[in-house]
């Protein structure tokens, strides 16, 4: 029974922590520079990119950790789920705190004019997180045994689908918007990227725990 209630008291306080804190971050980073309320957050190199990067690596570091328990008796495509959403995290990790899907279609690709016939309303290179994207999701039904069956897994597939809306958002090309509108769209699309690094991170908390609590 203790270890029944010390487990619920990790899973409950470790979400809310979880949630919480960067919740409470991104509030100081809108309200401090008041009123220009998006100086902290919908620019590379701001406290809110040192956020983001610090919750995917916190992913990555639950999905490295999640493979400990039992790893030697898994199921082989389990483990190189699991491996590859390591990795993936890490990559994602280093493209927020380096900005290098933007470092690529500013360099690269938009001064050559490539664009991709599946997205026609996009701007010349800004669909790097497009397509890895619709790489993910073809390789969902595989990656989801990365997570496991319940909450963690659940939480998993609605992270993915939250995914949909930032990455689109990051797509438009709102250079004849106003500056307030893309003040605005911005900072939502911050909001909804972080929104699915906690969900993800909430996800890879529980799975680690699940299976810690199996271990023994």
């Amino acid at each position: 029974m203790t270890g029944a209630r010390e487990y619920l008291f990790a899973q409950r306080w470790g979400v809310a922590a979880i949630v919480t804190l960067p919740v409470g971050f991104v509030a100081l980073l809108t309200l401090l520079p008041w009123p220009e309320w998006w100086k902290w957050v919908i620019f590379e190199r701001t406290p809110m990119t040192w956020l983001q990067s610090v919750l995917l690596l916190a992913c990555a570091a639950f999905s490295a950790l999640s493979l400990l328990p039992g790893l030697f008796e898994l199921p082989r495509r389990e483990v190189l789920a699991r491996l590859f959403m390591t990795c993936s995290f890490l990559a994602l990790t280093l493209d927020e705190r380096f900005a290098l899907h933007e470092r690529l279609r500013d360099r690269l690709l938009a001064p050559q004019d490539i664009g991709f016939p599946l997205f026609p309303w996009v701007e010349p290179g800004n669909f790097v997180l497009l397509l890895a994207l619709i790489v993910f999701l073809a390789l969902l039904p595989w990656l989801r045994r990365a997570y496991a069956t319940g909450w963690p897994r659940r939480l998993f597939l609605i992270a993915v689908a939250l995914a949909v809306a930032p990455v689109g958002m990051d797509s438009l090309d709102v250079h004849e918007w106003s500056l307030g509108a893309q003040r605005l769209q911005q900072y939502l699309e911050e909001l909804l990227e972080m929104s699915v690094m906690l969900v993800l991170l909430v996800a890879g908390y529980r799975d680690w725990l699940e299976r810690y609590r199996q271990s023994f």
